[in-house]
């Protein structure tokens, strides 16, 4: 009488061979996307009965003794990596690329950008791309060692008037956050990636920044997304006029300060917008296209 019904079962398996979700976060999605209520109990009996309740090799997280920590304002530390990237060109030859990434340690708002080298310059340049992109102050950039990190990008930051920080050599746990939207990106992104062309992977990179930032569930934020997050910073902090979200990128403009803070909604009509003429699909949209 109380088996959960075989819909329901198709859509938690499908979540979880497709992209290695979590009881918690396929709760999250079937909850906002399909408007189902389960449990992450429920979740992950069904996951157990089809031998699904352990990921795949190469998928698990490894258990690092480190202790956690979250900066509260927007802004105050942003953690830049670089993300290498391989692919087959049309002639099978193998094709090299680099995104760097920013992800905000308060909000987990990130900004994504390609690159076809791995150098100082391309770093400086991403540096100025994130200052123009994210809504808010920053007052502090932190990175590994890297050599696209070095003298001349560290003075460009300082001069911004950023603090620029390095982490400890071999402890890229410190810069977790980042590291581990990279893990998210190979998962939910690039193996569903068919590589066509630089103009091709920067327009499906860009509408999965805005699904990552506008519409994906967040652990961090127990289901929110980060601009969901970002929202809720600034109705606790109003008066703070660092704290500032003019997002107009073809989709609205609007400005949080003396005009009315948006609701869910205003957030969820960023990434329903139809994405059809994209070989690759938005995740957001798999998941609504599960056979019901």
């Amino acid at each position: 009488a109380n088996q959960t019904p075989a819909e329901i079962v198709d859509k938690v398996l499908y979540l979880r061979r497709k992209y290695h979700l979590g009881p918690i976060r396929i709760v999250w999605y079937l909850a906002r996307y399909h408007g189902i209520k389960i449990s992450d109990a429920g979740v992950y009996r069904i996951l157990k009965r089809n031998g699904l309740n352990r990921l795949p090799r190469g998928t698990r997280m490894r258990k690092l003794h480190t202790k956690r920590y979250q900066k509260q304002v927007p802004g105050h530390h942003i953690q830049v990596d670089v993300k290498f990237l391989t692919f087959k060109g049309k002639r099978g030859e193998k094709v090299r690329r680099f995104q760097y990434t920013a992800i905000d340690d308060a909000t987990r708002v990130r900004a994504l950008k390609v690159y076809e080298k791995h150098t100082q310059a391309n770093a400086i340049n991403f540096i100025d791309h994130i200052i123009e992109k994210f809504p808010f102050r920053i007052r502090e950039v932190r990175t590994d060692n890297g050599h696209e990190f070095q003298a001349k990008f560290h003075w460009h930051v300082e001069d911004l008037g950023i603090r620029h920080a390095y982490i400890k050599r071999g402890t890229p746990q410190l810069n977790g956050k980042v590291e581990r939207s990279h893990r998210s990106d190979q998962q939910e992104f690039y193996q569903l990636l068919s590589y066509k062309g630089d103009v091709d992977l920067e327009a499906k990179l860009d509408e999965w920044e805005r699904f990552y930032n506008f519409a994906r569930p967040h652990g961090a934020h127990n289901g929110q997304t980060p601009y969901e997050a970002l929202r809720d910073k600034h109705s606790n902090n109003g008066s703070d006029p660092q704290v500032r979200l003019g997002y107009n990128r073809g989709y609205f403009s609007w400005m949080l300060g003396n005009a009315a803070v948006p609701s869910v909604g205003a957030f969820e009509k960023v990434s329903t917008k139809p994405l059809e003429k994209y070989a690759i699909v938005p995740i957001r949209q798999r998941v609504l296209s599960i056979p019901r």
